[in-house]
């Protein structure tokens, strides 16, 4: 007897809020946060050594989206480049570029490290190579990575996925330190 899956296809928009919360702009020139740009993220991976602290007043403006634990960081400007990854702290003032699409998975819908492996997917790179416009700065635009299509798992299969997944990242990761040392 086969085991399959019955999968769900949607809309992004339908299972993760995109954008849900940004910086208004009369926030104090005193508040300070952690920020990251899109030059800190690349497949998958944020370097928290590259971010920085900064006041309001000098933050550039593109500083505007809030992120918190859990939510995944799409890059819309040049998706080929893949500058996506997600947040895997808690910081209560961590602010990312208007380069991001900020997606907050909604709780019982999607697993928020099966959609870091997702956004990291071919299926999500073919979307947003797609509906990318321009040719010297290719950017998506985050209504369109709203509208991306994907076959979704039941929530107990995307957690298994994802920790398969987690898994071999980790198994990479242990592989690619053990050649650095040699």
């Amino acid at each position: 007897m086969r085991n399959e899956s019955s999968l769900q296809r949607v809309r992004l928009n339908e299972v993760a809020e995109v954008n849900p919360e940004s910086l208004p702009q009369n926030t104090s020139g005193d508040y300070t946060f952690t920020y990251v740009d899109l030059s800190a993220v690349s497949r998958g991976v944020i370097d928290w050594s590259a971010t920085k602290r900064v006041a309001f007043r000098f933050a550039p403006s593109r500083a505007r989206r809030k992120v918190l634990r859990g939510d995944c960081l799409f890059g819309t400007v040049r998706p080929s480049q893949q500058s996506h990854g997600s947040v895997d702290r808690d910081l209560d003032d961590l602010i990312v570029s208007t380069g991001f699409a900020v997606l907050r998975p909604h709780k019982g819908c999607i697993d928020s490290r099966f959609l870091h492996h997702w956004i990291l997917s071919d299926i999500a790179l073919r979307q947003a190579e797609n509906a990318a416009v321009g040719s010297n700065y290719p950017a998506v635009n985050e209504a369109d990575v709203g509208s991306f299509i994907l076959d979704l798992p039941s929530l107990p299969e995307q957690r298994r996925i994802a920790e398969i997944l987690d898994a071999l990242d980790n198994q990479i990761k242990a592989g690619e330190k053990l050649v650095e040392k040699q």
